[in-house]
């Protein structure tokens, strides 16, 4: 999940002057609100009641991001974002690594051959192309000399002596045996999740790790903007590593669950804290490109647990030695590590927030007056918080209720959810398929992984020119190539291997490219005092498609049309949603949910009086290098 490339304004504030506007633009702002009325530390909603808020403001009158000039006096991009970037790769690759390990670690094909047999029968061959749940002796799966009495009165004995009654999991003595030419020992083998209640456990293996992501980005997400990005750290990432190690050593598939969730919870909460921290420290010029090139490692995750699976073939095994990187995460403790000096700036903590400019200078080579940043960071401190705000005591609830409070804000965080849930429900639905579709999992499996390799790469140019108008185009592209499936199962209803995972893996390819999208397109509206929760929440939605898409993939065995319509709908309609979302590129970016709600009025005031004038003229100051999402 990438990102993208140059920008003018800053990740999370108003990135500079505004060029002169028409007269009829200033005619039509000496009615807009005011956005000089912010959010109190960083957690609160401004009052609509406040004075200011209902007092015109001078043409041209815009507030200067301090700490993007901050940042360009310390080094745009040096050894400090290099580091923190650097940190950010390594918690995609142990992010990346666990999200994606599900497929081989649960043994997920087509090709299984199992049956049942008695454990008394040591003599037992399991034929090829076998796919029985049912107890059964066509094949000497009883014990010699046994019979329908061996699995009690309900059993039906035909002629060729198969019980056909009776699951294989109901029968005392009984015991499901399995064979596969890729795998040996794997979730379904050790917990039997191919028959009876335990196929309905398989796809929640990677549901529930996506919940916990749901809950996790959720909750570290308000951590986060509350008490601080680095102090959520220092908890959260001992709690990943031991979850990581301690999925290995579960004893039966409910404690697995269990676990997993919690994984999930740990694992993406920490990564979505420290892809804010980057972000919030690197220079409007360069957060597209940083964005894009931290989630490079993605890819490569899908060929590394491919390449352990098939060399330890025991999920515990792979499980020990892919969590072996997330103890590099301990980095993320040290005084290397720095807090956003973003947030501290917002929350009032000016002497904190100097001190990180001022060693960041030092990490580039740059040579800073220590007093001018910290008048910088006054002055932005004193522009984003309005001291008189008589709600600065209020719940921390109004962090969540602020996403959904105002009209503005709460059109665009509805439709980015929608957004999120489509492109996490797409691009993790198609990399479950994809395994099920091939001969040779590993194979499909490391195919996947270098196409996911190659789209951030492909995206940083992509994104170049826009984020909305590429993200809506990806999307509806996935979903005619995803309806154009349909057709490849009726054309080769048998030889279609290479025709459907070729469509499968360009789509897989596309949605990856747009997942590294929209964390930027959302970053990029989002105002600073709820850009973490923001994006935690859409990233929380996001979960529910991701756990939804396991389940719509394993309906590909009985169902082969099913999950490329599912697939296929749901991309349109993100398509949709995301045609309605704000252009963010060369804009600058709101600290507060009021300067959106002031920005939204503003827009549609001059649309109103520019079309007075010249329809021509509608669309101007919103196509404005530099104007306010």
């Amino acid at each position: 999940m990438p990102t993208l490339v140059a920008d003018s304004s800053g990740f999370g504030g108003n990135g500079g002057t505004v060029d002169a506007v028409p007269v009829a633009v200033a005619f039509c702002e000496e009615g807009s609100d005011s956005s000089d009325s912010r959010i109190d530390n960083g957690n609160h909603l401004a009052n609509p009641g406040d004075p200011r808020s209902s007092q015109p403001s001078p043409p041209n009158e815009h507030h200067h991001d301090e700490i993007n000039s901050i940042l360009k006096d310390v080094g745009e991009l040096g050894g400090w974002q290099w580091f923190l970037a650097l940190v950010n790769m390594l918690m995609t690759i142990v992010t990346g690594i666990q999200t994606n390990c599900y497929p081989l670690l649960v043994g997920t094909s087509n090709n299984w051959n199992y049956a049942c047999k008695h454990v008394n029968n040591s003599n037992f061959s399991l034929p090829p192309e076998t796919q029985l749940c049912k107890v059964s002796d066509s094949f000497g799966a009883l014990s010699p000399g046994q019979g329908q009495s061996a699995v009690g009165s309900d059993a039906t004995l035909t002629s060729d002596n198969v019980v056909t009654s009776l699951d294989c999991s109901e029968a005392d003595g009984y015991e499901m045996v399995y064979s596969h030419e890729h795998f040996d020992k794997t979730l379904i083998t050790e917990f039997d999740l191919m028959c009876g209640y335990g196929a309905y456990l398989a796809p929640l293996v990677h549901s529930s790790f996506t919940i916990g992501c749901f809950f996790g980005v959720l909750i570290f997400g308000y951590l986060a903007d509350w008490v601080g990005r680095k102090s959520v750290l220092y908890f959260g990432v001992p709690i990943a590593i031991a979850l990581n190690f301690g999925l290995a050593f579960t004893p039966n598939v409910f404690v697995f669950l269990v676990v997993r969730l919690l994984q999930g919870c740990a694992v993406f909460g920490i990564y979505t804290v420290v892809y804010v921290i980057s972000m919030e420290t690197t220079a409007p010029s360069k957060r597209a490109m940083i964005g894009n090139i931290v989630h490079i490692p993605w890819g490569l995750q899908f060929v590394t647990v491919s390449l352990v699976a098939m060399w330890l073939r025991d999920w515990r095994l792979q499980q020990i030695v892919s969590s072996v990187p997330s103890l590099l995460c301990l980095i993320c403790l040290t005084p290397l590590m720095t807090e956003s000096p973003r947030w501290l700036a917002i929350n009032g903590k000016i002497e904190k927030a100097t001190q990180v400019f001022v060693q960041a200078a030092k990490w580039n080579r740059r040579e800073v007056s220590k007093q001018s940043i910290q008048e910088r960071v006054q002055l932005f401190y004193e522009q984003s918080v309005s001291a008189k705000n008589p709600e600065r005591n209020t719940s921390k609830v109004t962090l969540y209720l602020g996403l959904i409070k105002t009209p503005e804000m709460r059109r665009r965080f509805l439709l980015s959810t929608v957004v999120w849930f489509q492109i996490a429900f797409t691009n993790h639905g198609y990399n479950i398929y994809a395994p099920t579709l091939a001969k040779n999992p590993y194979f499909a499996y490391c195919l996947v992984g270098l196409f996911e390799f190659v789209s951030p790469i492909v995206g940083a140019f992509v994104f170049t020119y826009g984020r909305r108008v590429p993200l809506t185009f990806i999307f509806a592209l996935c979903g005619l190539l995803s309806f154009c499936l349909i057709p490849i199962f009726k054309i080769w209803p048998e030889n279609n291997e290479f025709q459907i995972l070729a469509l499968v893996l360009i789509v897989s390819f596309l949605s990856d490219m747009a997942f590294n999208g929209i964390y930027v397109h959302v970053s990029e509206f989002m105002p600073t005092t709820h850009r973490s929760i923001g994006l935690g929440s859409c990233s929380s939605v996001a979960r529910i498609g991701s756990s939804l898409s396991s389940i719509v993939a394993q309906t590909a065995i009985t169902y082969p049309l099913m999950p490329p319509a599912i697939f296929g709908s749901i991309s349109l309609a993100g398509s949709l949603c995301n045609f309605f979302l704000p252009s963010t590129e060369n804009k600058q970016l709101p600290e507060t949910i009021e300067e959106i709600e002031n920005w939204k009025r503003r827009k549609e005031q001059k649309e109103t009086n520019l079309s007075c004038l010249s329809p021509s003229l509608a669309d101007f100051d919103e196509n404005n290098k530099g104007s306010n999402v």
